[in-house]
């Protein structure tokens, strides 16, 4: 038995239920939501059950039409032992989740450790840049929680072809002395996370962005923001909506 398949978004969503006068047929209510490609990086802090959670939290999402490239951000071995163990490792946390849009990147670890997985990481956009059934990219450490509808939110903004869409999002890091405090995203450093964003393949291409070079390596995410909003003729909308835990 194969893994299961599901429709490009959530059928209750893209249909009325009722029945056109002159068919039997429902009657078409959306056109089928843009397809978003997901990067989901991982390295040695993830634990498999973040990881699981997260692959739920995008299961579960309201619009499903969208793919997950799990990638293995790893760097810093060429023992081919451990690298073998490692893909065994994701590639049973894969197919626990039983479904076809989630596969395993067949990125494989670079030995750079310096880059903190961001070869990878490019390595796999470019990968998805060259799929012409990719709209959107999403990119993600695979350790946030996703709220059901966060696609669906979106999903309005890239029927419109905005360049760069973000979401609130409560943050695990501590801030006022206080953590798990709901964050209004706004397009600078410190106030949104990568995962915050939705980024539109035809700017990302016609703009030459990746997430290296950069010359600080842990602003990293950031500063990928940056390069899109530099992008000429970049639309932006901030999502005021809390679609996403950080952790």
């Amino acid at each position: 038995m194969g893994r299961k398949k599901y429709l490009p978004n959530d059928a209750s969503f893209l249909m009325h239920t009722a029945v056109d006068e002159k068919s039997s047929a429902p009657r078409p209510h959306l056109p089928i939501p843009r397809k978003v490609c997901v990067i989901a990086r991982t390295h040695s802090a993830n634990q498999d059950d973040w990881m699981r959670a997260y692959m739920y939290s995008m299961k579960s999402q309201t619009m499903g039409n969208f793919s997950l490239s799990l990638v293995n951000t790893d760097t810093g071995t060429h023992d081919t032992d451990i690298m073998t163990k490692e893909r065994e490792r994701f590639s049973r946390l894969v197919e626990s989740m039983d479904d076809e849009r989630i596969t395993l990147a067949p990125t494989l670890p670079q030995n750079t450790p310096d880059t903190y997985g961001y070869v990878e990481t490019d390595m796999e956009l470019a990968r998805l840049l060259a799929n012409e059934s990719c709209e959107y990219i999403h990119v993600s450490n695979a350790d946030n929680l996703l709220n059901r509808a966060y696609f669906e939110y979106a999903d309005e903004y890239m029927r419109r072809n905005i360049d760069l869409i973000g979401v609130s999002f409560v943050l695990h890091h501590a801030r006022a002395n206080h953590k798990n405090l709901p964050i209004t995203t706004k397009f600078s450093m410190g106030n949104i996370d990568l995962a915050c964003g939705v980024f539109r393949t035809e700017t990302i291409k016609r703009c030459g962005i990746t997430f290296l070079p950069t010359t600080r390596i842990f602003e990293a995410d950031w500063y990928f923001f940056e390069k899109i909003l530099k992008c000429p003729g970049t639309t932006k909308v901030a999502i005021p909506e809390v679609l996403l835990m950080h952790q």
